[in-house]
């Protein structure tokens, strides 16, 4: 009990997000500042330790003792004190984060891929489209939606040399790697780090991180 009173008014800034996501009674504070994540935090990390103490003590509950009604309920009570365990802990790590990922710290330019899952590379699907936006103070700005073709016709127009891997060079007959290809990697921090160079000689543009969504995500 003390675990969810702690950890509500640490929601309350999110309130409008979470009604989204059909959480519909958080609280009554405004929407999240850079004020309201750095309150978070001291309430996130107390609310997560009172959770920890109480999932010990849940681990220690005698069923056999308790009435019927009461044994069935206090079954699943580890498992829901497992899951807002957990919970805490993310809520920690994106308050500690989320200043600088939502521009409060200096503004942050990101680009969402669009692939096409149907037509499958190792870091998910082939890049047919993007999306590059900013997020400064927490608010969306300079939102742009293009052909991948674009940026990688600006590639080929600065004549930008870099070597494919291997196996696209062999078997698909690529002689220099464009954003379109990148994602040849199955570790996606390896991908971003080729996307965001490719795109930054193509554009003059630095991103601060890559996002991906397929048709699975639709």
């Amino acid at each position: 009990t003390k675990g969810v009173r702690t950890l509500l008014p640490a929601l309350a800034p999110f309130r409008d997000e979470l009604k989204q996501l059909g959480f519909s009674q958080v609280g009554s504070t405004p929407n999240a500042t850079a004020v309201s994540f750095e309150s978070v935090l001291p309430l996130v990390t107390e609310a997560g330790e009172n959770f920890s103490l109480a999932l010990a003590e849940t681990k220690n509950l005698a069923l056999k003792s308790l009435p019927p009604s009461l044994s069935q309920k206090a079954k699943i009570l580890p498992d829901k004190v497992q899951t807002l365990t957990e919970l805490t802990g993310l809520l920690k790590i994106f308050s500690l984060d989320a200043l600088d990922l939502l521009g409060y710290r200096g503004k942050k330019t990101y680009l969402t891929l669009f692939e096409n899952s149907q037509e499958l590379r190792p870091g998910g699907g082939f890049i047919g489209s993007y999306a590059r936006f900013s997020l400064d103070n927490g608010r969306l700005t300079d939102l742009k939606i293009d052909d991948i073709y674009n940026p990688d016709g600006l590639l080929d127009e600065k004549k930008i040399i870099m070597p494919p891997p291997l196996p696209l060079k062999e078997n698909v007959g690529v002689v220099n790697l464009r954003i379109r290809d990148a994602n040849w990697a199955a570790d996606q921090t390896e991908n971003g780090k080729i996307i965001a160079d490719l795109y930054q000689k193509a554009t003059g543009e630095k991103v601060n991180g890559i996002i991906t969504l397929d048709l699975f995500t639709a």
